[in-house]
């Protein structure tokens, strides 16, 4: 019939899991597809609870507290970890029961106060949006961190009484510890600095030699059917070159993100 049009059709399918159509809308799946749940019990004693970093967008943290000591109450406050969940920037949620019995481990076995952090995704929040995202939580936990406890509505409570943020650790798995690197390598770096600073490309031609640094003991981590295989291994090796102690650990028959 003349004039009309035709309907929209699929451009890009990852998986069945999202798909992108010729005019621009986006369809999510079932990601159970790509990263099932599978058994992820609860740990006995950990409690937890979600609360808002960036009001504007609706962009939230879950808080972990280990349970309390045996004995009676926990010994002073504990160091807190940040974490970011995987996914290749395009899937994956702070609440994904894999990520959320993870962060529960972490509290309970390390023990810490563990805080899971929600990023904006891609397709439809490309990047830089998940590191403006993670920039936006650390301004908040800056804020959590000098807020007088005494004051209505500064600080949230758990944080207050638990954290020590003296001790804060920054984690992820997957694109979630890529987004962690980004993140804290965006809050380093002087205001104008250029791709060749040296905190950005420590081997760039005005960079001082890594060499005479004492570099602490590295386990990596290489699953032999990883993609990213290749580059392990290769960062592995230019630990050694340098003669820092590194500890390279293969695993036959794995892939990415195995336990």
């Amino acid at each position: 019939m003349s004039g009309s049009t035709a309907p929209p059709h699929v451009v890009e399918d990852f998986l069945g899991v999202i798909q992108i159509f010729s005019d621009g809308s986006i369809v999510r799946g079932d990601e159970s597809t790509i990263m099932p749940a599978g058994p992820c019990p609860d740990v006995p004693g950990v409690q937890w609870k979600d609360a808002v970093y960036e009001a504007t967008r609706g962009l939230k943290v879950r808080v972990y507290k280990p349970p309390p000591t045996p004995g009676g109450g926990n010994q002073g406050k504990l160091p807190v970890l940040v974490y970011f969940y995987g996914g290749g920037y395009c899937g994956g949620a702070y609440d994904h029961p894999l990520f959320h019995s993870c962060c529960q481990r972490f509290a309970a076995e390390l023990p810490a106060v563990v805080l899971s952090v929600q990023y904006r995704l891609a397709p439809e929040h490309r990047l830089p949006a998940a590191v403006e995202d993670g920039a936006a939580f650390f301004s908040w936990l800056r804020a959590q961190a000098q807020a007088q406890p005494a004051a209505p509505g500064a600080a949230d409570p758990w944080l207050a009484e638990s954290a020590d943020f003296s001790r804060t650790f920054v984690s992820g798995g997957s694109a979630g510890a890529n987004l962690a690197h980004h993140i804290l390598w965006r809050m380093a770096l002087p205001v104008g600095a250029i791709r060749d600073h040296p905190l950005a490309n420590p081997f760039g031609p005005g960079s001082p030699s890594l060499e005479p640094l004492p570099l602490p003991p590295a386990l990596v981590v290489a699953p032999e059917r990883d993609v990213l295989h290749g580059h392990v291994w290769r960062y592995a090796a230019r630990l050694r070159e340098m003669g820092k102690p590194v500890e390279l650990a293969e695993f036959a028959g794995e892939g990415h993100g195995f336990s």
